[in-house]
């Protein structure tokens, strides 16, 4: 039979070593435990999922997975009623020597570009008299948001051939290379 357990001066001390950084330590890792992948965000603070993008008004969403290069994305197989609506899933592009990185969720993508101060936030969609869709969104650059759209067509290998236009199909940073990565950029010049 086991001996009852009385409390001796080390557990005391134990306790009153530990007891009070018991209830904050809990609190602080209770609050990290809802940041980061896989609770509803990217992971990386910056706001809503890409998937979150809605097609812009005056144009009509489109599954990304229809695309002619959807092969190059995440997208899961097809049904028998066509390409899958929810679009693709979580994919990480970047062109280095643009040092440009996209990240395509759903039928959404986000374009950045840090060292220009720029970011695109767009849905695959059709615009009435485009000659098919493209991502549709909002360029902001250093604060200032314009509407804008990504043209996008399968490159070589994995990667997607991509130009950025701003009003008026104003070429914004020239051809982009966007190929699969989890590398970060190259840091900006200067």
């Amino acid at each position: 039979m086991n001996a009852p357990w009385h409390p001796t001066a080390r557990d005391a001390r134990l306790r009153r070593l530990w007891g009070p950084l018991l209830a904050p330590v809990c609190a602080a890792w209770l609050l990290l435990a809802g940041c980061g992948p896989g609770v509803g965000g990217t992971g990386d603070g910056e706001g809503p999922p890409v998937s979150a993008f809605p097609a812009p008004a005056g144009t009509t969403a489109q599954p990304v997975c229809g695309a002619d290069f959807a092969d190059r994305l995440a997208c899961p197989p097809a049904t028998t009623t066509g390409p899958a609506p929810e679009g693709s899933l979580l994919l990480r592009l970047s062109d280095p020597a643009a040092r440009a990185a996209a990240v395509v969720e759903g039928n959404a993508i986000e374009l950045l570009a840090p060292c220009s101060q720029l970011r695109f936030q767009g849905a695959w969609a059709q615009r009435p008299g485009d000659a098919g869709p493209r991502y549709h969104g909002t360029l902001t650059v250093a604060g200032v948001a314009t509407a804008a759209s990504l043209r996008v067509q399968a490159g070589s290998g994995s990667s997607l051939q991509a130009q950025l236009l701003a009003e008026a199909d104003r070429d914004v940073l020239g051809a982009l290379l966007l190929a699969p990565s989890v590398q970060a950029l190259p840091a900006c010049p200067g």
